[in-house]
């Protein structure tokens, strides 16, 4: 255990703050994830044209 950790661990046990682990991976708290398949669909839809070296 680093002593960075340790600190911490110890400054949450002195003023009584619970820690409740949530799991690595979750879609319910990272709503991104939820969003990504939505963008997906409507980008694979669009019709995208290279720029031509005047434009650029």
């Amino acid at each position: 255990m680093t002593t960075v950790v340790r600190i911490v661990k110890q400054y949450f046990e002195e003023n009584n703050i619970q820690v409740y682990p949530l799991p690595p991976y979750s879609l319910d708290i990272n709503i991104i994830e939820n969003l990504w398949p939505i963008i997906k669909e409507r980008v694979s839809k669009k019709m995208f044209r290279n720029a031509s070296q005047d434009q650029v």
